[in-house]
């Protein structure tokens, strides 16, 4: 809200009054004045008057002072000056009185002018937030990928014949872990990449051991698999996503997660 203060200033003024300042009246007594002391012969009295004069001429100044201010406040709208010096009386106790309290009032107004600067300086700033709940909840979307995406335990001694070279292992080299039986194929089938990699993939169900979500548990049901390139066999391997449940709400909304370890750690993308 903001505050107008108007003052008016009158630049004219009236006649001088008879017997103040140097009008003519005044001149002609003081004339007389200093004219007298001369015929007498009287340099102490003639000292002693200008001492007088000199004084009233004081106390002229101070009062015209005084009405001065009266009359500029008088004409203000800044409420209790115009108590405070009142054209014509002498500061006495009610103008001290108003004096004290328009003193307290406008350090009161300045002293909130002040923090109001300062606190817009600050750009201090209100955050609004919107929270909608959901039954299901898509996020958190855990991935998580085994750097080894074959288990060798399930690799027969086709597997190694044909996938050896591109897992690292050469004619000849004993393969350092039991092979698996070889499986059912049909007679006269060819060796399939998919067909490789489904068996020998790390299913959800084989290495999950716990799963705990909102206080709840979780299973294999809760999961779903998707597929990553790999350019070093230009075919893909499955990953297991945890993608939360449709299940309702309660306190805990942590997720728990162990799973079997097949030496050699997993890779968890949130």
């Amino acid at each position: 809200m903001p505050v107008r203060i108007m003052c008016t200033i009158s630049f004219s003024a009236d006649d001088d009054e008879p017997g103040r300042g140097y009008g003519k009246d005044g001149f002609d007594d003081h004339y007389k004045r200093v004219k007298k002391s001369y015929g007498e012969r009287d340099s102490q009295d003639y000292l002693d008057g200008c001492g007088q004069e000199d004084d009233y001429n004081e106390e002229e100044d101070n009062a015209s002072q005084v009405d001065d201010l009266a009359a500029f406040f008088g004409g203000c709208s800044l409420h209790g000056a115009n108590h405070v010096f009142v054209e014509n009386k002498k500061f006495g106790i009610r103008q001290g009185l108003w004096a004290v309290v328009f003193t307290m009032a406008l350090s009161a107004f300045l002293l909130q002018v002040v923090d109001r600067v300062i606190y817009y300086f600050q750009y201090d700033y209100i955050t609004m937030l919107d929270e909608n709940s959901a039954k299901n909840m898509t996020f958190p979307a855990v991935t998580m990928c085994n750097y080894n995406f074959v288990r060798k335990s399930q690799m027969s001694y086709s597997d190694l014949i044909f996938m050896g070279p591109l897992l690292g292992f050469e004619e000849g080299m004993a393969p350092g872990f039991p092979l698996a039986p070889e499986p059912d194929r049909p007679p006269g089938s060819r060796f399939s990449l998919d067909e490789f990699y489904n068996r020998t993939r790390h299913r959800i169900e084989d290495m999950l051991l716990e799963c705990n979500f909102r206080g709840l548990e979780c299973g294999p049901e809760n999961f779903r698999e998707v597929s990553h390139e790999r350019n070093i066999v230009r075919n893909s391997f499955k990953c297991p996503i945890f993608l939360g449940t449709s299940r309702p709400k309660i306190g805990n909304h942590q997720f728990k997660l162990a799973l079997h370890k097949f030496k050699r750690y997993f890779i968890c993308v949130w």
